[in-house]
């Protein structure tokens, strides 16, 4: 080592600008492949000298933009204050909570009512004391009907009445009829069904798979008695799966409903005229009864709130009738008669607010009655299927 050289230490850092390390040969080397290389590697280096002042100069520039932008945001907020407190937040998930919370609610004031306690409801019909998306969990196809009008089997007059025109049914037979497939295509089951089963509580569960197959054979039904059983089959298994849901995700599993039946419209309606029973109750209703069961006449006002069904109280009566019988008064042909009126009814109500109201007064009642219900549809069961 020279006695001129001094020490550089190995860790010390890199400076591109000392004049240490290898000098540049001006004089060609005399092996060629040796000058090439010298060559390419002068190159690179250029190259990544250029690559770097051109990164200097891009973060000068955005470090000015940045200076700029926050100088404008400051401006803004001095100009514009601050956000009240007071702004409502509509966010998805608040609204979701809100509606799981309006459930438990209704299960506080169906116990109520269990125990005889007079609870308050509002008559208005601009009323939201129903503000989720609850439905009925005894049957998965009289949940919100899409429809905006009746079945044809069914007319409704000035006089607050109810007559029903049986058609193929009034011979008292059951008759075939063309499925709902071939009139109207197949039944769009797939995105609803991938949607049911996102939800937590049914992540899991074999029924999604169960009830949506049971509304494939449902649309491909020809036959009025193989109808009815598919139909006893998906109330059961709607319940089930009802049961199965947290507060939460009942609501968001009837939103899936609901549109499923949007969508699907045409084929539910065929299905439903299908089950329909040859005869319907017509004759009056003694109001005074309802008195003797608190939820029941709770039930029966609420519906009479609703302003889409305004002019079908005789209607409303009926169907409330079907919750003070005694259970040997009920036969297959009552339960389906309590489904179509079920059915008629949910049609009438024009609106999404009307048949949020409508189910949510009906989950109200049936929840009271779980018991019979359950009950009830086995006994309809053991007769029918």
């Amino acid at each position: 080592m020279d006695n001129d050289t001094i020490p550089f230490p190995s860790n010390a850092r890199y400076n591109p600008h000392s004049n240490r390390g290898r000098k540049k040969q001006s004089a060609e080397s005399e092996n060629r492949r040796t000058q090439q290389m010298r060559e390419a590697q002068r190159a690179l280096r250029a190259r990544k000298q250029d690559y770097l002042l051109d990164l200097e100069t891009r973060v000068k520039e955005l470090a000015e933009e940045n200076s700029l932008l926050k100088q404008q945001i400051t401006t803004l907020q001095a100009a514009t204050g601050t956000v009240s407190d007071s702004v409502p937040c509509f966010n998805a998930n608040c609204v979701a909570q809100i509606q799981a919370l309006q459930m438990q609610v209704l299960e506080l004031q169906t116990a109520l009512a269990g125990v005889n306690t007079p609870i308050s409801l509002p008559v208005s019909g601009d009323s939201d004391w129903i503000g989720s998306f609850a439905g009925s969990s005894l049957s998965p196809v009289n949940n919100l009907d899409e429809l905006n009008h009746p079945s044809s089997d069914w007319i409704w007059d000035t006089g607050d009445e109810m007559a029903f025109t049986p058609g193929d049914h009034s011979s008292g037979k059951l008759l075939s009829h063309p499925c709902a497939e071939e009139l109207y295509g197949p039944i769009q089951i797939e995105p609803y069904k991938t949607q049911t089963k996102s939800l937590s509580s049914l992540k899991s569960s074999k029924i999604v798979d169960r009830i949506f197959d049971l509304f494939v054979r449902q649309s491909r039904a020809t036959d009025t008695r193989i109808a009815r059983v598919l139909l006893l089959k998906s109330i059961r298994e709607h319940m089930r799966l009802t049961d199965r849901c947290t507060v939460l995700d009942r609501v968001n599993f009837l939103e899936i409903t609901a549109n499923f039946q949007v969508k699907n419209s045409q084929h539910l309606m065929h299905f439903r005229n299908m089950c329909a029973p040859p005869d319907m109750p017509k004759s009056k209703i003694d109001v005074d009864t309802f008195q003797s069961m608190p939820h029941v006449g709770l039930f029966r006002e609420a519906l009479r709130a609703i302003p889409s069904l305004a002019g079908s109280f005789n209607v409303i009566d009926h169907l409330s009738e079907f919750w003070i019988k005694d259970d040997e008064e009920y036969d297959a042909e009552k339960f389906f008669q309590l489904n179509q009126i079920l059915h008629s009814l949910s049609v009438l109500c024009v609106t999404v607010e009307d048949k949020k109201k409508f189910w949510m007064a009906f989950e109200l009642v049936r929840t009271n009655k779980r018991k019979e219900v359950d009950e009830f549809l086995a006994g309809v069961e053991a007769v029918t299927i």
